[in-house]
């Protein structure tokens, strides 16, 4: 049983609760054997960020129908992730601060969150687009808010091309001007769609798809629930 044609479902959570000691030992006991190996030399707060993703997307996928769960992973060109083990489904992860997301879907899927915070506005001027960085500017007292925005969206894009910092931030431009947002680009001739579901206040999120029309399916997850489950 796979995911519907039109939906996007996307999984968040707090990982504060996986300091608890016995809770991240669960957890750890939960992950892939890939996922073990990746986060040997990460700090703990990374490892904790690492555990939630693969924990959510092992959620989504039970709540989708799927059973006997045993997730491996296989890399695209420029290092995306698939799963080789559920082919023509695909999932991305993001995080930042406390909480961690994952959208998983029947086409390309990219999503990013970030915690609003202090930021060098120079890194715009450089980075972005003209335009976009004159938006940024425009209102003195929303300039991390509307910084912050533009940036989810962009990851958001850049992680489902799949090429990561590969691809120059201002490569493409995303328009804000419209009804809808829109990324004016000529890498291809796709055409993309982005949303924008709130996660926890002090946090922008951006997911991006090829599905014209498709809706979020969006659940706040509590880890503690899901390891003792």
């Amino acid at each position: 049983m796979g995911p519907e044609s039109t939906k996007i479902y996307v999984y968040a959570a707090d990982v504060r609760p996986l300091k608890e000691e016995s809770l991240y030992n669960q957890t750890y006991s939960l992950a892939s054997f890939q996922c073990r190996q990746r986060i040997r030399k990460y700090p703990a707060e990374q490892q904790r960020l690492s555990l939630g993703g693969e924990l959510l997307l092992r959620k989504c996928l039970k709540d989708m129908g799927y059973t006997d769960i045993h997730l491996q992973y296989t890399y695209g060109r420029y290092g995306k992730p698939y799963l080789e083990n559920y082919p023509g489904l695909y999932y991305n992860i993001s995080h930042s601060g406390d909480y961690v997301i994952v959208s998983v879907s029947d086409t390309e899927t990219g999503c990013d969150i970030e915690k609003i915070r202090d930021t060098d506005l120079s890194a715009a001027r450089h980075y972005f687009c003209k335009e976009e960085y004159e938006d940024i500017l425009r209102d003195p007292e929303k300039q991390k808010e509307v910084f912050f925005r533009y940036w989810t969206l962009k990851e958001s894009f850049t992680k489902i091309l799949g090429q990561g910092l590969l691809l120059p931030m201002n490569a493409f431009r995303i328009d804000l001007t419209g009804p809808d947002v829109q990324v004016i680009q000529e890498i291809n001739t796709d055409t993309y769609y982005f949303h924008e579901p709130e996660i926890a206040p002090g946090y922008h999120c951006a997911v991006c798809t090829t599905q014209e029309g498709a809706s979020i399916d969006l659940r706040m997850i509590n880890l503690p629930e899901i390891v003792k489950g």
